[in-house]
């Protein structure tokens, strides 16, 4: 009997330790809730925010505009500003749900309430949000409000550009600013980003590989990445590569592949990005509620979708992450009958001469050969001229 008991308890030592623990992200939550609206985020923010949040935050002050800014409404402000997205601290956060999606990633979905001037708190929130938590040295620290901190570093890398470019300054003065002192202390501020970062025009340009994010996650749980997927999330990689679209502008995508490629993947879109081959877009395919039909009729180029080979049974490499569409309305799918996506009909016939056509002599043909891909432009039966994979 005594075992039986011994044996029993044992089993619920794990379900203790998981009401513990979400015990413990609640009271976090809770405490960011009274934290955040409060504007103290500048006390300490460090054992709040987690040290890719401290960083992004570190990076927006160093744009002289955010100086700027921040110097005019305090740096608590405007620190709770970053965070938050909300210009006014006249706010109330209420907990409304809490997940805990494993042992160190939370998201709790919080009801914001506006403050009113007679202290009273209105019902009807004006918004709602999702706390992104991360368990990061024993604590539970805050990584993303809403989307917020890859919003601002976006913010960030576009305004950089432009700062090195001039076109900032060039934008400030043209503008109609009447603030001769605003424009000085701008000036100085850019002499400083000069000083920090150099006044080289070129780009910086981004190449990265990484761990599946907690944002990145909760975008794609149950729409590229279902419940059932066969492949676990720890074996692919969230990459941010640069391109040029089709307008020649400067553009940051998203793609999700199989960590097994992603360096190759690094490696030919760096190579794509310095020879200023066009790609119209690149973006998760959750952008597209996990429709591909909907994504190639965007131009979108993509990689991991958890999804099934067209018309069949078999599981597709994109459900892998080892395939790559590039640009798919120019280079669509092409069997006897159909043509996917509709509007590359057009595309259809190669032998025609157009933009953004790959071919053998394609530089995109040719990169991905050196990296050991095949390509759907080859194959027999069909012909998909837009997939590579490997």
């Amino acid at each position: 009997m005594k075992k039986r008991l011994l044996l029993m308890a044992l089993a619920l030592l794990p379900l203790a330790g998981c009401r513990s623990e979400r015990k413990s992200v609640e009271e976090r939550v809770m405490e960011l809730c009274s934290y955040i609206p409060d504007h103290g985020l500048a006390d300490d923010a460090d054992k709040y925010l987690t040290d890719s949040y401290m960083c992004a935050y570190s990076e927006a002050m160093d744009i002289p505009e955010w100086v700027e800014y921040a110097g005019e409404i305090g740096e608590k402000e405007f620190l709770f500003y970053f965070v938050s997205g909300n210009g006014t601290s006249e706010t109330v956060y209420k907990l409304i749900d809490l997940r805990m999606t494993d042992r160190t990633h939370a998201e709790a979905d919080i009801q914001i309430l506006q403050k009113r001037e007679d202290g009273t708190v209105d019902a009807n929130p004006f918004r709602t949000g999702t706390m992104l938590l991360v368990l990061e040295d024993g604590v539970w620290k805050l990584d993303d409000f809403d989307g917020t901190k890859e919003q601002c570093l976006q913010f960030v890398r576009k305004t950089r550009e432009e700062l090195r470019s001039g076109a900032a300054l060039d934008s400030l003065k043209t503008s109609g600013w009447e603030e001769e002192d605003f424009i000085e202390r701008f000036q100085h501020d850019v002499e400083q980003f000069y000083d920090k970062y150099g006044r080289d025009e070129k780009t910086s340009a981004v190449f990265s590989s990484e761990t599946i994010p907690a944002s990145v996650e909760i975008r794609m749980r149950g729409v590229s990445y279902p419940e059932d997927a066969e492949i676990g999330l720890e074996d692919l990689r969230y990459l941010r590569l640069s391109h040029l679209d089709f307008d020649g502008r400067e553009q940051v995508g998203e793609m999700v592949c199989n960590k097994a490629v992603a360096d190759d993947l690094l490696a030919i879109f760096q190579a794509l990005y310095e020879a200023r081959y066009p790609i119209r877009s690149i973006r998760l395919i959750d952008d597209f509620e996990g429709d591909d039909e909907a994504s190639m009729a965007a131009d979108n180029t993509s990689c991991f979708n958890y999804r099934r080979k067209t018309g069949m049974r078999s599981l597709s490499k994109h459900a892998l992450g080892l395939a790559v569409d590039v640009n798919p309305l120019e280079n669509p799918y092409v069997r006897p009958g159909r043509v996917r996506p509709a509007g590359g009909a057009d595309y259809a016939d190669r032998t025609k001469d157009f933009p953004h056509k790959i071919d053998k002599d394609d530089l995109c043909y040719k990169l991905f050969r050196e990296h050991g891909f095949s390509w759907g432009g080859t194959w027999q039966s069909v012909k998909d001229y837009q997939h590579f994979e490997k």
